[in-house]
């Protein structure tokens, strides 16, 4: 095994991975970014910031409205 080599969890599955890689890397660059779009338009759209950060406080995030605002501000 060379250094940049990545050891497989199950070598048998080999050819699965290669099958599988381009398509798993898609898929998640797509959910990653429908979970940072629909949090970036609750703040654009009526929600706003108090209201996000009224929802980070209720499940124990502090400092609530630091993490509520965008990165802009």
């Amino acid at each position: 095994m060379t250094a940049g080599e990545t050891k497989l969890i199950f070598p048998g599955l080999a050819a699965f991975y290669a099958s599988w890689r381009d398509i798993a890397f898609t898929l998640v660059r797509v959910i990653i970014g429908y979970i940072l779009f629909m949090q970036g338009w609750a703040k654009v759209t009526g929600a706003g910031v108090a209201s996000v950060s009224a929802l980070m406080a209720r499940q124990g995030l502090e400092p609530a409205t630091l993490f509520a605002l965008p990165p802009c501000f």
